[in-house]
């Protein structure tokens, strides 16, 4: 069993990224790290600076509700076992992009897609139109 947790993210919660990783049994506490980043540049090895927070080993999940939009963030993670730190997790690069919701009295649009490693939209887009008192909407 690896004691590298693997770390995921959502960075569409209304209320900032959501961080989550595998359970590792003997894990007592986790360590996550995060710097800014910016786009094409070496990815940085973090420093004892860059710790955001301690976790209990218990836990799983992380909301990091001190991000900018449109900020690029690299985060790390690393268990802790018999007292002992295990090696840095890969790092995933994440930037807030929280819900869009344009409500106006003719048009709602809200995303409920992802965006892929590539910055690319993938899923689809919530078109909701007011057409003559009857409201529309389609996938696309």
């Amino acid at each position: 069993m690896s004691l590298i947790p693997e770390l995921t993210h959502n960075s569409f919660a209304s209320n900032g990224i959501i961080l989550t990783w595998n359970y590792i049994t003997t894990a007592q506490n986790y360590k996550i790290y995060r710097m800014i980043y910016s786009d094409g540049t070496t990815i940085p090895t973090p420093q004892e600076s860059d710790l955001l927070v301690t976790l209990h080993g218990g836990i799983i999940k992380y909301i990091d509700k001190t991000v900018t939009t449109e900020q690029l963030y690299i985060y790390f993670i690393r268990s802790i076992t018999n007292n002992t730190e295990n090696n840095l997790s890969s790092g995933t690069i994440a930037n807030w992009c929280p819900p869009i919701v344009i409500c106006k009295t003719t048009n709602l649009i809200k995303n409920t897609g992802t965006l892929n490693n590539n910055s690319n939209m993938s899923g689809r887009m919530r078109y909701a139109k007011k057409i003559a008192g009857n409201l529309k909407s389609s996938f696309r």
